[in-house]
């Protein structure tokens, strides 16, 4: 409608015939939608600023009811580190994806529900492969459409975790070679001229 100062006005109108005055005339019911309409503008609004977050976002996301244990919705970034398409998502449960033995996994809910804190813990996840990769989870309670639902992010952690193992693996060979050599052997840092680790045999040598 247009009001007297020239501005629009949204509403919502119910109309039906009857008599007035022994004449035939429309009866218009008229409700002011101006509250609801900037609802849902800011709904509209937030909703773009969530969908942009979560498409944009590198790390994986993905939303869980936290009663079915079931995914509702996840992230492209998520979709493609666990190899599922779109369609896939909505029918898996949580207990598809983890690794674990599944009393671990509600043990680990009933914390992040104590806590009403983000939660950080690592993980493996089976991938729709089969593959298992390392991740890194930050998981927050919210409420969305009206559930309680388990925001998580995803990082993987695979990477680290195989550098980490190829670093340990170094060192034990590396030990290995110091303390079950017969032939003395030390390190000298080269700045200094200092002795900054030495074999046992080496030791022995020199008492």
């Amino acid at each position: 409608f247009r009001r007297k100062d020239g501005s629009l006005l949204p509403v919502w109108v119910s109309a039906f015939v009857t008599f007035y005055g022994g004449k035939e005339v429309v009866c218009a019911i008229v409700r002011d939608l101006s509250a609801h309409k900037q609802a849902e503008d800011v709904l509209r609004q937030s909703e773009e600023r969530y969908r942009a977050i979560m498409e944009q976002s590198a790390e994986g996301i993905f939303l869980e009811d936290v009663e079915a244990r079931r995914l509702l919705e996840a992230n492209t970034a998520f979709q493609e580190l666990m190899g599922y398409g779109p369609e896939d998502i909505r029918g898996l449960s949580i207990y598809d994806i983890v690794s674990a033995p599944r009393e671990d996994m509600d043990g680990r809910l009933q914390e992040i529900l104590s806590s009403q804190a983000s939660y950080i813990h690592e993980r493996k996840y089976r991938r729709k492969d089969g593959s298992l990769i390392d991740v890194r989870l930050s998981s927050k309670l919210i409420t969305f459409a009206g559930k309680k639902v388990l925001c998580t992010l995803v990082h993987d952690i695979t990477a680290d975790k195989q550098a980490e193992q190829a670093l340990r693996e170094s060192e034990e060979r590396y030990r290995a070679i110091m303390e079950q050599s017969a032939e003395g052997i030390f390190l000298v840092d080269v700045q200094t001229r200092q002795i900054v680790g030495a074999n046992i045999a080496f030791q022995e040598l020199l008492g």
